[in-house]
């Protein structure tokens, strides 16, 4: 999220999860270059709010709330490790690399900054949830994190439908089945097979099993 939208995401997650359960704000700088479309102020960062159920639950490394948009992990001497992040140009050529470089979406999020994330807090068995999945980067970081650490991490995407003005994907809810499909079919190849995840319409409640049924094209 970007200024505009940090105060009012404290104000509603301090009411859901409670003000002492507030962890920290990390910082991502997800562009290396400055916005030449701003006069004085380029915003090259944007902010991800982490709140806990209890802050009881200690974390496994010491972390800063940088997150860096290179593809290394920067350990420092104090012993704190600045996160990655890729930037959101590198994002947005993996995500199109998915579908033979076409073209499917100009603003997704880094898979490496949620990997990132998620293996400071994730365990085996658990279970992520996204409930605005745009361009299905969480579902990928999942299949990613679980394959790379032999674990299963879960993960539930919901995305409304949505019109989306591209010449490949013409709804943001399919967007986010089609990438995860590419992804599934990517990870494959260089890890263990995974156990797949099923999509679900609301309207219909039809599922199809990803596992199963690979090859087959979602229409809404």
């Amino acid at each position: 999220m970007d200024d505009h939208e940090l105060v009012s995401v404290r104000k509603i997650l301090d009411n859901i999860f409670g003000k002492v359960n507030y962890l920290t704000t990390f910082v991502w700088r997800r562009r290396n270059f400055s916005d030449a479309h701003e006069d004085y102020i380029s915003c090259d960062h944007e902010y991800i709010v982490c709140y806990s159920k209890s802050k009881l639950k200690y974390l496994q490394k010491k972390i800063s709330t940088w997150i860096n948009c290179e593809d290394t992990l920067n350990y420092r001497e104090d012993g704190f490790t600045d996160l990655i992040g890729s930037n959101q140009a590198s994002a947005r050529n993996h995500i199109n690399k998915l579908f033979n470089n076409q073209v499917v979406t100009n603003y997704p999020k880094p898979v490496n900054l949620l990997t990132s994330l998620f293996s400071i807090f994730v365990e085996d068995g658990d279970r992520i949830l996204d409930i605005f999945a745009g361009s299905g980067t969480t579902g990928e970081a999942c299949m990613e994190i679980s394959s790379q650490n032999n674990i299963s991490v879960n993960f539930t995407l919901i995305q409304i439908s949505k019109p989306k003005n591209n010449k490949l994907i013409h709804d943001v809810a399919n967007l986010t089945v089609q990438r995860n499909k590419q992804a599934y079919k990517s990870i494959s190849k260089k890890y263990a097979k995974l156990d797949g995840f099923s999509v679900y319409l609301i309207s219909s409640l039809r599922e199809e099993n990803i596992f199963r049924n690979i090859g087959e094209n979602y229409e809404k």
